[in-house]
């Protein structure tokens, strides 16, 4: 081996001890990066590893993801996620098939899936599909409330 080779190969090796040295920092500094990034948005991304995407047509999910109940449905091939929980009250609110409504037991208190009403009455999450899995965006006051 001559001397350009002897420096060549120190150069290289000296550069990958670098990148596996450096790499934990990175890694660190990235995590801390997505938690500013949660903390802005006030959303956090869970990925739901119980359903196999695509999702069928016009059929019903119930998912709990972080200890939350969700309802999961794809309707002209868009996914519709909500929290199964009461804006009013809190309480655990129920899925009525045949109506096609959620209704709250302690506020008697219905909304239709079709109407305008219900995103304003219903936690309705964002989804993406990313990696052939689906997440959901949980709002981070709902989970700190858990705590």
């Amino acid at each position: 081996m001559n001397r350009k080779q002897f420096l060549s190969e120190m150069k290289q090796g000296f550069f990958q001890t670098l990148k596996e040295i450096s790499s934990p920092f990175v890694e660190e500094k990235l995590e801390q990066v997505d938690q500013a990034v949660e903390n802005i948005t006030g959303v956090h991304w869970k990925a739901v590893k119980e359903l196999a995407l695509p999702l069928s047509e016009h059929k019903i999910y119930d998912v709990s993801l972080a200890r939350q109940p969700l309802l999961i449905m794809k309707s002209n091939d868009a996914i519709l996620c909500i929290l199964k929980k009461c804006k009013c009250c809190g309480a655990f609110i129920h899925y009525i098939s045949y109506a096609k409504e959620m209704r709250c037991l302690p506020c008697d208190y219905s909304v239709s899936l079709t109407s305008k009403q219900a995103r304003e009455r219903l936690y309705i999450l964002h989804t993406k599909e990313e990696n052939n899995l689906l997440w959901i965006g949980l709002p981070l006051e709902l989970l700190k409330r858990e705590k």
